[in-house]
């Protein structure tokens, strides 16, 4: 119990203190991989048509900008049915599961789809998997992997904000400077008329 409160502090403080949601994101898959030992891990935010879209993985694996990101459905797959029920899934055998979307040259493994749910908004779902010989999610693994998945959430909040402020102190400045530019030539006409007077 006290390793777990360690770890989650850790990852607490690191992520309060993530300058972007990519960092957030990776630094969340891969305390995921050390403290379970998960082999693979992505993390899918909801995005404007509602669509689970990938925005992390594990094993890091750079998902290039404009190329066809991986998404699901609101119950698609066993990704889409977390995101959907709003619940907690584990699947100890992907292989026996009929919602599991299988890819090419999948492996049995065992499966963990957690929900990042703010005030019953869903924010996205974290995707954890293993190997079924080598990854066995414990009762205690739940409870660190949702502590962590609110942490996300969280920070994830605090990031988006920070980025509308940032968004509309830099519109702020833009109109302060043609507000500025307008008042200069104000003054430079009345200057002007009151010369030719």
């Amino acid at each position: 119990k006290m390793i777990h409160l360690a770890k989650l502090n850790t990852i607490g403080r690191s992520l309060a203190s993530s300058q972007s949601q990519n960092s957030a994101l990776e630094e969340v898959l891969q305390s995921m991989h050390e403290k379970i030992g998960v082999g693979q891990g992505s993390v899918f935010l909801t995005n404007d048509n509602q669509q689970l879209e990938v925005k992390a993985c594990f094993p890091p694996k750079t998902i290039e900008p404009g190329s066809e990101s991986i998404k699901f459905k609101m119950g698609e797959g066993v990704i889409g049915k977390a995101a959907e029920t709003k619940k907690i899934i584990f699947v100890p055998n992907t292989s026996k599961d009929k919602s599991f979307v299988s890819q090419e040259g999948d492996t049995e493994r065992a499966l963990l789809c957690v929900p990042l749910v703010d005030k019953d908004i869903l924010v996205g779902v974290i995707n954890l998997s293993g190997d079924v010989k080598t990854v066995s999610f414990a009762d205690s693994d739940y409870e660190f992997v949702s502590s962590v998945a609110r942490s996300l959430v969280t920070t994830i909040k605090s990031l988006r904000m920070r980025e509308v402020i940032e968004e509309q102190n830099r519109n702020l400045e833009i109109r302060i400077q043609e507000r500025t530019a307008e008042l200069r030539q104000k003054n430079n006409d009345i200057a002007s008329m009151m010369a030719n007077m």
